[in-house]
């Protein structure tokens, strides 16, 4: 079983003379990774309005729109353990509200900061916008900018 995103198992498609797969004879059409197989419906004899036709099983499709069939072609495939679509960047992933990654992201920044020494402190502090302008041995001096009656 080969395994493919839609992405790659669409991009693998050759126009191409369908006589080796179709029932009619002189159809052309895009064959998708040497197996499977949507027909160009203007290639018939009596040309369809719609561009291109999907069988699939006993059912018919017809549109103008490949990408349409395409994807009923590829979740078919699917379906039928023909292909097995690689792995979605959702599977095996976490949603997470936004309070949570902040949570996350800050647990994180906190055991690091423990572990630093004083000096990566005071620049991550500046780069955060704490102003410390030194440090001796764990103790560390913040500039305390003092609001006048112009500034509030």
């Amino acid at each position: 079983m080969k395994v493919m995103s839609f992405k790659d198992w669409q991009n693998s498609k050759t126009y191409t003379s369908l006589d080796n797969y179709s029932s009619e004879d002189n159809v052309s059409g895009y064959l998708y990774a040497k197996s499977a197989y949507i027909e160009d419906a203007h290639t018939w004899d009596n040309p369809a309005p719609q561009r291109w036709y999907l069988l699939l099983d006993r059912d018919e499709y017809q549109s103008d729109d490949l990408e349409e069939l395409e994807k009923k072609l590829y979740d078919w495939l699917v379906d039928e353990e023909l292909i097995k679509p690689s792995k979605s960047y959702l599977d095996g992933d976490e949603l997470l509200t936004k309070r949570e990654v902040i949570e996350e992201i800050m647990d994180r920044v906190q055991n690091q900061l423990w572990s630093s020494k004083d000096e990566s402190i005071m620049e991550f502090a500046t780069t955060v916008g704490v102003n410390i302008v030194a440090t001796t041995n764990g103790l560390f001096w913040k500039k305390i900018i003092e609001k006048t009656d112009e500034s509030i």
